[in-house]
């Protein structure tokens, strides 16, 4: 998706990586406990929504835009990914890392890193005095062997 330029594609499906392990969601300025629908009401509102023929009911119905329930996020990842989801800019964002405290992956364009530096900066490190932990990075090729 990323090498074809479907970025916002791309973004959906970081969202949907995340929404699988959040524990929280930011409704207006609160945290919000949440739980993970799969229930029999939830299933049959996915199944409605494929044979409805709506394009955009049926893309979100699909089993890869479904989050899971793994539950392995924290109070301040799941702020911290709604929070920059919140700018402009801004296609994707999730919890990565295996343990140990993990990171968070925020995917933005160009323009917007400086805004999402500034609103994390205003909204998550500097109320709990804490010095930015933000790094900028951009993607390149993963490894390769050249042959001459």
């Amino acid at each position: 998706l990323l090498s074809s330029g479907r970025f916002d594609e791309f973004g959906q499906l970081m969202r949907a990586s995340h929404n699988g392990d959040r524990v929280c969601a930011l409704t207006g300025t609160e945290m919000m406990e949440i739980q993970s629908p799969c229930d029999d009401v939830y299933l049959e509102s996915l199944i409605a929504d494929l044979r409805s023929e709506d394009p955009s009911r049926v893309f979100a119905a699909q089993l890869q835009q479904q989050p899971g329930g793994y539950a392995c996020s924290t109070k301040e990842a799941d702020f911290i990914v709604d929070t920059a989801m919140g700018v402009p800019g801004v296609i994707g964002g999730q919890l990565s890392g295996a343990g140990l405290g993990g990171c968070v992956m925020i995917l933005a364009k160009q323009e917007a890193i400086t805004a999402v530096q500034d609103r994390l900066n205003e909204e998550y490190y500097s109320p709990r005095g804490l010095s930015s932990g933000i790094t900028v990075c951009v993607p390149v090729a993963g490894s390769m062997v050249i042959e001459i």
